[in-house]
C-alpha cells in the first residue's frame, strides 16, 4: 500500500507541476559500486540523480562528496582554517567520497554533456549529447516496487544492461545513461566493474541541486585531454603532482625507507 502510494504521488506530482508551469525536481537516489582499480577492492557511493523534468536537465553526482564539499565552504566563509575543515568532515561525512565526477545533461546548453571531475582543481570538459542505441528486450523484473524492462547498449567502450520502467516516463539514468521511454532503475557494465542501483526516490520543488556550484573556478579542459590527465593521476601520481607544481610522498614504510610506486591496473568507465 505504501509503495503503490508513492507512485501515484510522483505521478501526480508531476502532472500537477507541469499543469501549473512550475519547477519539477525529483530525486533518485542510487548505490554505486566501481572498480577503478582492479588490483582493489570496490568502492562503494551513495549518488544522486536530479532531474527537472519539466526543463529536461539533470546532475548526477555524489552526495557525499557534495556534503563534504557543502562543510568545507560553511567552515571557510566562517572563518575557518583547512585543520576545523578535516576535523568536521571526520565527523559528519564518513566515509569519504571516491566519486568526484558530476555529469550534467542538457545543461547549461540543450544537447551538450558537461563532466566535472577533481584532480587538483575542478575540470570541465563539455560533449555533444549522444543518445546510447539501445536494444530492448522482453526481459522484465521488479524493481522498488516497479515493473522494469531490460535493455542493452553498447556506450562509451563498454556493454551496458539496463533496467528502466514505464511507470515513470522520464528519458534518464545514472552517469551518463540515458533515452530510454522509462527511467533506468539499475545499470550494469558486461563485466560488472560499475553498477548504479536505485535505492529510493523523492521529489521537491527546489531546483538547486540540478547546476554546477556557480562559485568554483572550473578548468575547461578537452574530453581526449582529460582523459590523459585522469590515466596519469590513477597510474603515475607522482609525475601528475610534480608536472603541476604540487609536492608529493609516496610514504614510508615501518622501517622509515620510501614505498615503492604503486602499481595500478587501471580501469576506467570509459574506453
Amino acid at each position: 500500500m505504501k509503495n503503490g502510494c508513492l507512485k501515484m504521488i510522483i505521478l501526480c506530482f508531476l502532472s500537477l507541476l507541469s499543469s501549473l508551469g512550475y519547477a519539477q525536481i525529483v530525486q533518485f537516489f542510487y548505490i554505486t559500486e566501481a572498480y577503478p582499480d582492479l588490483k582493489k577492492r570496490a568502492r562503494h557511493d551513495g549518488m544522486v540523480l536530479n532531474i527537472d523534468t519539466k526543463k529536461n536537465v539533470s546532475s548526477f553526482y555524489s552526495i557525499i562528496e557534495r556534503r563534504r564539499e557543502e562543510v568545507k565552504d560553511s567552515i571557510f566563509a566562517r572563518g575557518g582554517n583547512l585543520g576545523d575543515v578535516l576535523s568536521a568532515r571526520e565527523k559528519l561525512c564518513r566515509p569519504g567520497s571516491f566519486q568526484y565526477y558530476e555529469i550534467y545533461k542538457n545543461s547549461p546548453q540543450k544537447g551538450e554533456m558537461v563532466t566535472i571531475d577533481k584532480l587538483w582543481g575542478y575540470f570541465r570538459y563539455t560533449e555533444k549529447l549522444e543518445k546510447p542505441a539501445w536494444t530492448i528486450t522482453n526481459e522484465k523484473k521488479e524493481i522498488l516496487t516497479y515493473e522494469c524492462q531490460k535493455a542493452t547498449a553498447n556506450y562509451f567502450g563498454r556493454n551496458w544492461t539496463a533496467w528502466f520502467t514505464l511507470e515513470i516516463p522520464v528519458p534518464e539514468g545514472p552517469w551518463k545513461l540515458y533515452g530510454l521511454p522509462g527511467i533506468i532503475l539499475e545499470a550494469s557494465d558486461a563485466d560488472r566493474h560499475y553498477t548504479f542501483k536505485c535505492i529510493s526516490i523523492k521529489t521537491s520543488k527546489s531546483n538547486k541541486n540540478i547546476f554546477p556550484p556557480n562559485h568554483r573556478k572550473y578548468i575547461k579542459i578537452s574530453k581526449k585531454e582529460y582523459w590523459k590527465l585522469h590515466k596519469e593521476d590513477a597510474t603515475d601520481p607522482e609525475t601528475f603532482f610534480k608536472r603541476n607544481g604540487m609536492p608529493y610522498s609516496r610514504g614510508w614504510d615501518m622501517n622509515g625507507k620510501p614505498l615503492p610506486p604503486r602499481t595500478v591496473l587501471y580501469n576506467p568507465i570509459e574506453r
